[in-house]
């Protein structure tokens, strides 16, 4: 059996090698060629898995370790009886983790320590909600917006927001599209020198959007829309621009490998396996509004770091993404 992936995906040998041959490329260089003889294509979402990639290809299986499908054509692959499959909640807690440290970094700045702050957060998924609970925890007024849960608040409601922060997959089209679903009239709508927190897809805010966005708007922003060529007056501009690393701890990329396989196997693709113990980090805290949790959080992963780093060379964005490694910091329920 064949498998091709992207050689970002960590510990392929450790639960594929007993599968058969692994090739490992860089997931924005994998082409048709390289498939057509292949069983297995796992991924990430910088490969568009689609017909001009799979058509005529012998692949009975795709996975891609990540939470988004955005860059899976799931309606061609089952057309076309191919199996698939991703790490949707792999890395829930990562971005929980960077979401507090977002909020340190911030606090820290001189944002978002006034009294009666009130936040919305937009999609109230696995991430959305854990979010959600976290700011309660910090003593916000929370706004919930998803228009499939119950006894949440209309988009156009969102009025009167401290902080924005964004969960959501990028749709194009239905009845409920996210494909530049930040616009003027959204902005226009919140307080002065509201925060934005971008961690789910870029092109959910059109990059003229931010640019002409009032110079008192806060960005914080990991994903972009034309990744990886950044806008750099974008980058400039936000407060915090991170190589879209919110979700890229050392125990979600490894546990995404873990639901692929998995997956896999579910689908009787491969046969399982003894596999490793999954690892778990020992260096957790546990954030309590009574503590002074900031200085914690930012001696572990201060995210202003990395974002100097990007600020700098904009065009090493895939570089800094492919090396960056942290630990999981907090403990959750």
């Amino acid at each position: 059996m064949k498998i091709i992936a992207d050689e970002n995906i960590p510990q392929l040998d450790e639960y594929f090698a007993a599968t058969g041959v692994i090739i490992k490329k860089p997931g924005r260089d994998i082409v048709a060629a390289d498939v057509v003889d292949a069983d297995i294509l796992l991924v990430r979402s910088v490969t568009q898995v689609n017909a001009a990639l799979l058509q005529g290809s012998q692949v009975k299986f795709v996975g891609s370790a990540t939470t988004g499908q955005d860059h899976l054509d799931t309606a061609w692959l089952a057309q076309h009886h191919i199996a698939w499959a991703t790490a949707a909640g792999c890395n829930t807690r990562a971005v929980v983790e960077y979401i507090a440290c977002t909020l340190a970094a911030l606090q820290n700045a001189g944002f978002l320590t006034q009294p009666n702050l009130r936040a919305a957060v937009i999609g109230v998924g696995r991430i959305g909600a854990r979010v959600a609970a976290l700011l309660k925890m910090l003593g916000y007024t929370v706004l919930l917006c998803d228009p499939f849960k119950l006894n949440t608040v209309p988009f156009e409601k969102i009025t009167a927001c401290d902080l924005v922060t964004t969960h959501v997959p990028l749709v194009m089209t239905g009845e409920h599209p996210t494909f530049h679903l930040i616009d003027d009239a959204f902005l226009n709508r919140q307080n002065k020198n509201c925060v934005f927190i971008n961690t789910s897809r870029g092109a959910i805010i059109a990059d003229e959007t931010i640019k002409q966005a009032d110079a008192s708007f806060c960005w914080c922003l990991d994903v972009y829309e034309n990744e990886p060529n950044l806008n750099r007056e974008i980058i400039a501009k936000a407060f915090l621009s991170t190589p879209h690393i919110a979700g890229y701890t050392v125990e979600a990329k490894i546990r995404g490998t873990i639901m692929l396989y998995e997956a896999a196997v579910a689908h009787g693709i491969i046969t399982a396996q003894k596999m490793p113990r999954e690892s778990v980090s020992n260096n957790l805290l546990e954030i309590k509004k009574e503590i002074d949790w900031q200085p914690l959080l930012l001696h572990t992963f201060d995210p202003r770091i990395i974002s100097a780093e990007l600020k700098k060379k904009p065009a090493q964005f895939d570089h800094l993404r492919k090396h960056f490694q942290r630990a999981s910091i907090l403990l959750l329920d």
